[in-house]
């Protein structure tokens, strides 16, 4: 469950989770993407976006939340960098990862953190071996006909641990892709 709070002047949308109180969703009306003199870069990004991260779930969070990666979105109607700071199970990356997204004055426009604590016992319900096993049975399966992006470990609303793989296939500008989904237990 969850409290939604809406605001029209400025427009601005949060969303807390209604029994630990903690931020899921944060955005804030988008019209400043234009403006600005732009300044703020990717480098920037990481580094803000781990102090607002501290700042709104606790220093520790970067405990179990590490860098992943700087989006840049450049476009005719809006320049902005997400950064993203995923969890890593037994050095598997996760769907359990937030996000924060700056315009390029450095303002925050955007703070995901809807699958945030979705895999907080990962590490203690499954073993490196299983899913490394997972991930080999995935590779067996398709490796000799597709391609196989990095894998990553989710978790459905049963509670039982997947990997998730985007697979892709084609030739001569045709192209079909699909997920995979091996289960780790």
């Amino acid at each position: 469950k969850y409290n939604v709070y809406v605001s029209l002047t400025p427009q601005m949308y949060l969303e807390i989770n209604a029994s630990t109180n903690e931020v899921k969703f944060f955005s804030i009306d988008a019209t400043g993407l234009k403006a600005g003199e732009g300044t703020f870069n990717a480098d920037d990004a990481e580094a803000k976006a781990a102090d607002i991260i501290g700042e709104v779930y606790g220093t520790n969070t970067l405990d179990a939340y590490k860098y992943y990666d700087t989006r840049m979105t450049d476009t005719e109607s809006k320049k902005s960098y997400t950064a993203v700071y995923k969890r890593y199970v037994h050095d598997i990356q996760t769907e359990d990862y937030i996000s924060v997204t700056f315009n390029k004055d450095g303002e925050v426009i955007v703070l995901s953190a809807k699958n945030k604590g979705s895999l907080a016992t990962a590490e203690k319900d499954l073993r490196k071996k299983e899913i490394e096993n997972a991930i080999a049975k995935l590779n067996d399966a398709f490796s000799d006909e597709w391609n196989i992006h990095e894998p990553s470990l989710i978790r459905d609303v049963n509670g039982d641990y997947y990997i998730q793989c985007f697979i892709y296939r084609g030739a001569n500008g045709d192209s079909e892709g699909t997920y995979a989904y091996i289960n780790v237990q």
